[in-house]
């Protein structure tokens, strides 16, 4: 009787041992699942964030352009206009 009960004994223990392995493991793959998920949520708003500064970059880049193109065009007006006053002077 005394061998029956230690083989019970063990069989229990060792059930324990796989129970415990069993949700230990569970554990770590909701651990994994909510490392991943929160992984991803990152990644997703550095992707959002990304674009936006690109759109910001391109529009402050338009800005720039156009204030460049407005000032060859002003700068081209004014030798435009010392021409026609250096020919008027000279007439």
């Amino acid at each position: 009787m005394a061998r029956a009960s230690y083989l019970n004994i063990c069989d229990s223990e060792t059930y324990s041992q796989a129970c415990t392995f069993v949700l230990v493991k569970r554990e770590e793959a909701k651990i994994i699942a909510w490392e991943n998920l929160q992984k991803a949520k990152t990644e997703a708003a550095i992707r959002k964030l990304e674009i936006k500064l690109k759109k910001k970059s391109s529009s402050s880049m338009d800005r720039i352009m156009k204030k460049l193109r407005l000032a060859k065009r002003k700068a081209q007006e004014m030798r435009t206009s010392i021409l026609d006053n250096k020919s008027q002077q000279i007439v």
